[in-house]
């Protein structure tokens, strides 16, 4: 009967390997070497079924993903389709009458059509960083 008050921590350290292990992504989008403010960075996976990350840039362009339904850092490892995009942060009611603005960087249309495909290695951390200047309308990976 003893034996049971043992095999609960047993169990508890056992499974606090358990799930699926997850790469901490972060990184920088960049145009022309400048980090840009406000962009939205996604990743879709490619395939099979795992949890979608999402990060916005700060004043220099570094993001941090987070998965979107657990809100935990990280992706597990494998191939995702990444769509970039500028956001307004412009703060907006419901009977703001002011149209909203327009995107301060010429963005090329290869950064938010899906076209770019990333490898999450099974690794601790990785760093990503997407110069949009290497971008072309018609891209089907970048590296």
């Amino acid at each position: 009967m003893m034996y049971r008050y043992f095999l609960v921590p047993i169990l508890v350290v056992f499974c606090a390997g358990c799930g699926p292990k997850v790469t901490q992504v972060s990184g920088r989008v960049l145009l022309d070497g400048k980090g840009l403010e406000n962009m939205s960075v996604l990743f879709q996976p490619v395939g099979k079924h795992r949890e979608s990350a999402f990060g916005m840039t700060d004043s220099e362009g570094r993001f941090v993903l987070k998965r979107i339904f657990s809100n935990k850092n990280g992706l597990e490892p494998g191939e995702y389709y990444v769509f970039i995009a500028w956001q307004d942060s412009t703060p907006r009611s419901e009977f703001d009458a002011n149209p909203p603005a327009v995107c301060p960087y010429p963005i090329p249309v290869g950064a938010g059509n899906g076209s770019i495909v990333r490898l999450v290695d099974a690794q601790g951390t990785q760093t990503l960083d997407f110069e949009l200047t290497d971008l072309k309308d018609s891209v089907t990976e970048t590296k």
